[in-house]
């Protein structure tokens, strides 16, 4: 099982990937660990896990650096008008608006934790947060069914045989699929597909890498 922040691409203001990268170096996942799981897990910087075919260890890292969150973040035009302002502000069409996303969380106290530490996080970055808590009996309609999130934390358990194809590949998206972050990527949609089709541990491997560098470079999702 990986806990990720899964990140709407449906969101016109999560399309801009500077922003989901701000997010991404915004975070200290170590400290998460500590305070929420007593430091009884690992950090992951993607989908594959330790054991499975295509497992990286020196994947592309996006580790906690606070003032390239800001850089990324004012590279988008967003900035400060007072040196008092905590959050970023923007003004088009005569309207100013707060630099504001909303986390969604399944309502368990781990759950609480671990959101009211990423929005602490991500608003010393100058972004605020509204988190939005869901019970058990909302998943189905909330996530599966309407996607209504725009990022959204979620572990996935990726059972034995790590097939990433139903959870990336684009044709999950909407429906009942598992596409979480509603990412869609030709490439990722061949590679994702040789890898299924083919019986070749090797290139299997190959293929899962091939995948696994392109969705950290994307971003579509924060993996914790």
């Amino acid at each position: 099982q990986y806990t990720a922040l899964f990140i709407n691409q449906k969101n016109e203001l999560l399309k801009a990937k500077a922003l989901r990268q701000a997010l991404a170096y915004g975070l200290n996942r170590q400290k998460l660990i500590e305070q929420t799981l007593a430091g009884d897990a690992k950090i992951i910087n993607g989908p594959i896990l330790p054991g499975f075919a295509g497992y990286k260890p020196d994947l592309k890292s996006y580790d906690h650096d606070i003032e390239k969150a800001k850089s990324l973040i004012e590279s988008l035009g967003w900035r400060k008008e007072k040196p008092e302002d905590k959050f970023y502000k923007k003004t088009e069409k005569k309207e100013t608006k707060e630099l504001t996303v909303n986390l969604t969380v399944v309502d368990k106290e781990i759950n609480r934790q671990l959101a009211e530490l990423i929005k602490k996080y991500w608003e010393d970055a100058g972004v605020k947060v509204n988190i939005n808590s869901i019970n058990s009996s909302q998943i189905q309609e909330k996530i599966f069914s309407n996607h209504d999130y725009e990022i959204l934390l979620y572990s996935e358990n990726v059972g034995l045989d790590a097939d990433l194809y139903p959870f990336w590949h684009s044709s999950q998206i909407g429906g009942r699929g598992l596409n979480l972050s509603q990412f869609a990527n030709k490439e990722v949609d061949q590679v994702l597909g040789e890898a299924r089709a083919t019986s070749d541990e090797q290139k299997r491997q190959d293929k899962y890498v091939h995948f696994q560098n392109i969705l950290i470079e994307e971003l579509p999702a924060i993996f914790l």
